[in-house]
């Protein structure tokens, strides 16, 4: 089965990075998707990647980071 993917570019940025990552994480029709967190700041990324993580545990979502946007889109 094909996983529906959403990339969030710009993921890292503190002003709209977690609200964004929150409201995807918990939308009903996203169940199963892949959520590809991009930004060029690396350590920016890792925290909002950490804190996505933490809300899809248990889930089955997916959460994937990166700073090549390339890869995110792909």
């Amino acid at each position: 089965m094909n996983r529906p993917k959403v990339v969030v570019v710009g993921a890292g940025s503190a002003s709209f990075g977690p609200a964004v990552v929150h409201g995807l994480l918990s939308h009903p029709n996203l169940h199963g998707a892949v959520i590809y967190l991009h930004d060029v700041d690396g350590d920016a990324l890792a925290l909002v990647r950490r804190y996505a993580e933490r809300i899809c545990a248990g889930t089955d979502r997916l959460v994937k980071a990166g700073t090549e946007r390339a890869a995110a889109l792909d």
